[in-house]
C-alpha cells in the first residue's frame, strides 16, 4: 500500500507539471487577450459584475444568434438546474461534461475559448472545482464577466479535521457537495434564477415561475429520499466510502461517515499508508456493514480493504456528476435507493 500511494503521488505531480505546461502554450497562444484581461478579478458569489463597462461592440445579456442567453456551468449538476430555470431562453455550456468527474476533468481548448468570452460563468466554489477548472475560472474569464458561486451561500458544513488527514491546517474548508441535501439546493436555485434575471430582466416572470416549479419537486423528493434513509437500521446507518463526499448526508440524515479510502473531499487526492491503515481499524471496529465504491476512484485499494475487513462492496455510488440524459433528481432519489439497499 506504500508503494500505491507514492506512486498516486508521483502520478498527480506529473499531471500538475502537464497541466501547468498547457496551460503556458495556452496563454502563449490565441488565448493571451482574454487570460490579460482577467488581472484583477474576485470571485462573486452574488452575481456582481467584476467592472462596470461592458467591451466595446458586445451584448451585456450575451445571447447569441438566436437571442438565448449563455450561460456557463462548471459542473453537469449545476447545467441541470440552469436549464430547469432558465428553459427555453438559455444556453447550457457545461466546463465538465456529463459523465465526468469536476475535480479530475480537463477542458479542452475549444471550451476554454468559449469560457473566455462568457459573460456568466456559475459554479459550485468551495474547492469543488478541481486543479484543471479553478484556474481558469481565476484566470481566463473577461474581466466583465460575472461569476456565481453556489456553494458559500447554502450554508455549507465546515470539514471535520479530525477525521480528515489530508487537509490538516485548512480551518476554514467547507464540504462543497451540498446538492445531497434538497433543502440546500433550494437556496441555489434563487442564486440561479436571481442571477439569470439579471442577465435577462425581460425574463423575470419565465425564470421565477419555472424556479417556483421546480422547489416545489426539491421539497418532494425531500421528502421521499429522507423516508429512506430512516426505513435503514439505526445500527447500520454507517458509511464508508471512497473520498469524503456524504458529509450532508450525516449532517441532514442522521448516517454515520465512519471513513473514506481517500480522506480528502476531492478525488485528485490520494490515501497514505497510515490513512488506509486507520481505515482498516475504524471499519473492523465499527463493523461497518459495506463500503461504497465510486467508479474510477481507488477500486483496487477499496477492493483489498474490503477482503482484509471481511466488508462488502457497494459499487455504483455516484454523487460528484450526472450521468447522460440523468437529471439532478433521479441521481439523488439513486443515491438514497442505493445507500438504503446496501445497509438494509
Amino acid at each position: 500500500m506504500v508503494s500505491l500511494s507514492f506512486n498516486n503521488a508521483h502520478s498527480w505531480k506529473y499531471r500538475q507539471i502537464i497541466f501547468r505546461f498547457a496551460m503556458a502554450l495556452l496563454v502563449l497562444g490565441s488565448f493571451s487577450a482574454s487570460i490579460g484581461c482577467a488581472i484583477g478579478f474576485d470571485t462573486l458569489s452574488n452575481g456582481e459584475k467584476t467592472s462596470d463597462s461592458d467591451r466595446e461592440g458586445t451584448d451585456p445579456r450575451n445571447v447569441n444568434t438566436d437571442g438565448l442567453l449563455t450561460i456557463h456551468t462548471t459542473t453537469s449538476i449545476i447545467s441541470d438546474w440552469v436549464k430547469v430555470v432558465g428553459g427555453e431562453r438559455v444556453v447550457v455550456e457545461s466546463l465538465t461534461p456529463a459523465g465526468k468527474d469536476p475535480h479530475t476533468y480537463q477542458p479542452t481548448a475549444q471550451q476554454v475559448a468559449r469560457l473566455s468570452n462568457s459573460k456568466l460563468v456559475i459554479s459550485i466554489g468551495l474547492s469543488l472545482e478541481g486543479q484543471n477548472i479553478s484556474p481558469l475560472l481565476q484566470h481566463s474569464l473577461s474581466r466583465n464577466a460575472i461569476r456565481v458561486e453556489l456553494g458559500p451561500q447554502t450554508n455549507p458544513i465546515k470539514l471535520d479535521l479530525h477525521r480528515q488527514s489530508g487537509q490538516h491546517g485548512h480551518r476554514n474548508t467547507y464540504d462543497p457537495h451540498f446538492w445531497l441535501d434538497p433543502s440546500r439546493t433550494t437556496i441555489a436555485i434563487k442564486q440561479i434564477q436571481n442571477s439569470l434575471t439579471s442577465a435577462d430582466p425581460e425574463g423575470t416572470d419565465y425564470y421565477s415561475d419555472n424556479a417556483s416549479g421546480y422547489i416545489k419537486k426539491l421539497s418532494n423528493i425531500e421528502k421521499s429520499i429522507r423516508s429512506t434513509y430512516e426505513s435503514i437500521p439505526s445500527s447500520n446507518r454507517m458509511l464508508v466510502t471512497s473520498h469524503e463526499a456524504l458529509g450532508y448526508l450525516e449532517d441532514t440524515y442522521g448516517l454515520q461517515i465512519i471513513g473514506s479510502v481517500i480522506p480528502a473531499l476531492s478525488t485528485d487526492a490520494g490515501p497514505t499508508a497510515s490513512d488506509l491503515a486507520d481505515l482498516i481499524d475504524i471499519i473492523q471496529l465499527t463493523k461497518a456493514p459495506a463500503i461504497f465504491m465510486e467508479e474510477g476512484i481507488q477500486e483496487k485499494v477499496t477492493t483489498q480493504i474490503a477482503r482484509d475487513t471481511n466488508t462488502k462492496i457497494i459499487e455504483g455510488l455516484r454523487v460528484e456528476y450526472l450521468n447522460e440524459g440523468e437529471t439532478y433528481l433521479q441521481m439523488i432519489q439513486r443515491t438514497a435507493e442505493l445507500i438504503h439497499n446496501g445497509l438494509r
